[in-house]
């Protein structure tokens, strides 16, 4: 005779109160104004009409499109010559040539780089040579 659902409304989803025709008619039986009199026969009058009815589920609203998930720090990680090489598009011997150039650093023995820190010197070093006059 009443239930309590959440209405997705534009300001979230909220909770409303659903009388069903008859617990209408059972709260209209409670008042004893003449309005509450005329309410109780139009209510009667709905129910012989309708007989049964039934109630359409809403659907859900579609789940918020995912985060993409923030890389860590060994996913930012390129370890030596063969793999900075890799993601750089050159040989290991050239990483070698151009260590001093290249913002590299080293753990232990091993020369090393950050994906990042190589994207961004690359695009500051793309940067001076298109703003450097031609002559």
């Amino acid at each position: 005779m009443t239930a309590l659902i959440d209405l997705p409304t534009a300001g979230g989803v909220q909770k409303v109160r659903i009388f069903s025709p008859r617990g209408c008619y059972l709260i209209a039986m409670f008042a004893r104004t003449p309005k509450a009199k005329a309410f109780r026969r139009w209510v009667l009058d709905v129910l012989d009409r309708i007989g049964t009815y039934t109630v359409e589920p809403i659907p859900a609203p579609p789940p918020p499109p995912a985060i993409a998930p923030v890389p860590t720090l060994a996913d930012d990680m390129l370890e030596g010559a063969e793999g900075i090489a890799a993601f750089m598009g050159l040989s290991p011997r050239q990483i070698y040539h151009q260590q001093k150039r290249l913002p590299l650093f080293r753990v232990g023995a091993i020369i090393c780089a950050r994906k990042s820190t190589l994207l961004r010197w690359i695009a500051e070093q793309e940067s001076a040579a298109l703003s450097k006059p031609s002559g």
